[in-house]
């Protein structure tokens, strides 16, 4: 891949509507333009209620290259195939390359994970311009 591995913050809110949030597995997968690559990540903090209902989750994720074109979410089920969530948006942020991208989902992510659930919108804009009191 182009570039070296750094570390990115990935902050995802959970809309607040009943039933947004889930006990699955939730996953973001990364697109890149170098040959057409992508890569999965887990997001989940064992010892935590991660992506209740109108909260805030923030991980920490090693992306192999910063040429990221799209994402994408998508869970997994735990136990059955009756759970749903619901995402407002997702932050991706690296201050040390002042780098942020905003995916602004805005509707229930799909089980599936391929395809995951894109955003409606994908925006790159620099750290600057993202982080804000």
């Amino acid at each position: 891949m182009v570039g070296s591995p750094s570390t990115w913050d990935v902050i995802i809110k959970t809309c607040d509507v009943p039933g947004a949030g889930t006990d699955a597995s939730v996953y973001l997968k990364i697109y890149y333009s170098y040959a057409n690559s992508d890569e999965v990540f887990l997001l989940d903090h064992p010892a935590r209620n991660d992506f209740e209902r109108d909260s805030r989750d923030h991980f920490k994720i090693v992306v192999n290259s910063s040429d990221i074109i799209s994402l994408g979410l998508f869970w997994w089920p735990s136990l059955s195939l009756n759970q749903n969530w619901c995402v407002d948006w997702l932050t991706l942020m690296n201050s040390s390359e002042e780098s942020c991208i905003i995916g602004r989902f805005n509707k229930w992510i799909l089980h599936y994970r391929d395809p995951p659930t894109y955003p409606r919108n994908f925006t790159k804009t620099r750290y600057a311009q993202c982080v804000q009191p």
